[in-house]
C-alpha cells in the first residue's frame, strides 16, 4: 500500500492521472477512506461531481455493511464541500 500512496503522490505532483493508481489502492483495500477522499477530490477537480457522489455512496455501503460504521467525519466533509461547490 505504500508503494501505491507513493506512485499516486508522484503522478499527482506530475499531473497525470491517478485513477488507475488509486482503485488499485481502494481495491487493495477496500476500507481506506483516505483513498476514497483523494479519490472523491480528483473527481471534483475534473469536474466528475456525479463520479464523485457514486464513490462515497460505494463507500457508505461498504462500511456500513461490512462495519456497521458511517464514513469518517472528514470524509462526509469532503462529500459536502464538493456538494455545495457543484451547486
Amino acid at each position: 500500500m505504500k508503494l501505491l500512496y507513493e506512485e499516486i503522490n508522484g503522478r499527482s505532483r506530475a499531473q497525470l492521472p491517478v485513477e488507475e493508481a488509486v482503485l488499485r489502492l481502494i481495491e487493495a483495500e477496500e476500507f481506506d477512506e483516505k483513498a476514497y477522499r483523494f479519490l472523491m477530490q480528483h473527481y471534483a477537480d475534473i469536474g466528475m461531481y456525479n463520479k464523485t457522489m457514486e464513490l462515497y455512496e460505494r463507500l457508505r455501503s461498504i462500511l456500513a455493511r461490512e462495519l456497521g460504521v458511517q464514513p469518517e467525519k472528514q470524509t462526509t466533509a469532503l462529500r459536502l464541500a464538493i456538494l455545495q461547490k457543484r451547486d
